[in-house]
């Protein structure tokens, strides 16, 4: 999930603005330039406004039905999935950064 913030004033609300041929980012609160965005970082940007943004219970809703769709299949495999997408649901865009710190590493993490 594609994460930033202004550093002016700490909001995550943004949005992008073409100055010639340059896409920039920019805070919706203040209006502060945040940086120019390449092409993946636009894309990414894009398609994180682009997902609907899940309210609490919709999110606790979503890993409940999980636990009981595909928690009593056997297996610590499946059982470490299930886990896994649960967290993934609960996070929404802190899950990356919520690997890392179980892991303690920045090397990428096998998720599932």
């Amino acid at each position: 999930m594609y994460q930033n913030c202004c550093k002016k004033c700490g909001s995550i609300a943004l949005h992008t603005e073409m100055k010639g041929n340059n896409t920039g980012l920019y805070c919706e609160d203040c209006g502060a330039w945040i940086k120019w965005l390449g092409k993946d970082e636009l894309r990414a940007f894009e398609n994180a406004k682009s997902q609907p943004v899940m309210t609490d219970k919709e999110r606790i809703n979503e890993a409940i039905k999980l636990a009981v769709e595909y928690g009593g299949i056997d297996g610590v495999h499946h059982k470490d999935w299930v886990i896994d997408q649960m967290v993934r649901v609960l996070t929404g865009e802190e899950y990356e950064q919520i690997v890392k710190d179980a892991w303690n590493t920045d090397e990428k993490m096998e998720v599932y």
